[in-house]
């Protein structure tokens, strides 16, 4: 027969220590995006790497940045953690990251002078689509390790 208070105690701690595996986990998960994401443009546009902020925060973007999606993880039993890797040009610099990551049409001045164009070069949702399983993958992980330490005390 299984121990009420014993087994409560373990589901509260449970809890708790499956919460912290996942914290730990996405941090590292979007620290790894990030730099890649980082790395991608600087090779790509080295210029214009120096003028974006790609970064990761809990919860909503920054205003004047753009996202690809968002990450959630919420339970009846745990508060909601919002992840959310975003991009935007650094104040004073004139630019949208997203002129980069999607290209623009021909622009021109009122004068009617062309501009030019700026094509696309993605460097955001690639590496987002590439590293999606991978970090599922480590997640997951994180929760089966978090569960198996609970279990063996």
């Amino acid at each position: 027969m299984v121990e009420t208070a014993k087994f409560r105690k373990k589901m509260a701690a449970m809890r708790t220590e499956v919460h912290e595996a996942l914290v730990r986990s996405v941090e590292a998960n979007a620290e790894k995006v990030c730099a890649e994401m980082r790395a991608m443009l600087a090779i790509q546009r080295p210029a214009v790497a120096a003028q974006v902020d790609i970064d990761w925060t809990w919860g909503d973007a920054p205003k004047g940045s753009f996202t690809i999606g968002k990450a959630s993880f919420n339970g009846a039993e745990t508060t909601a953690l919002t992840v959310t890797i975003y991009a935007r040009a650094k104040s004073g610099s004139g630019i949208s990251a997203g002129w980069f990551e999607f290209g623009t049409a021909p622009r021109f001045h009122e004068s009617g002078k062309a501009t030019g164009r700026i094509t696309a070069t993605p460097f955001f949702f690639p590496v987002y689509r590439s590293n999606r399983q991978r970090v599922q993958s480590s997640l997951r992980a994180a929760l089966r390790r978090a569960v198996k330490k609970i279990n063996a005390s």
